[in-house]
């Protein structure tokens, strides 16, 4: 079983802002967050699978971008 990480760990994982990482997700350009409960105040987890897939992907883009340039 994949582990789930709370907003604030893939933040620091990141090194940004909680905030900033669910403007990612909103915005589309992270991996969504699962649901913990109902309502506007449940908490959310992100797959750590999908964050860490994300980031290598992020990693590659600008070691390619990198290479252009």
């Amino acid at each position: 079983m994949t582990r789930l990480l709370s907003k604030r760990e893939v933040a620091e994982l990141l090194g940004v802002h909680p905030l900033t990482v669910m403007r990612l997700a909103a915005a589309g350009d992270f991996p969504r967050p699962i649901k913990l409960g109902r309502g506007v105040q449940a908490a959310v987890r992100f797959d750590e699978a999908d964050v860490k897939t994300w980031l290598t992907a992020k990693k590659a883009a600008h070691a390619a971008e990198a290479v252009v340039s």
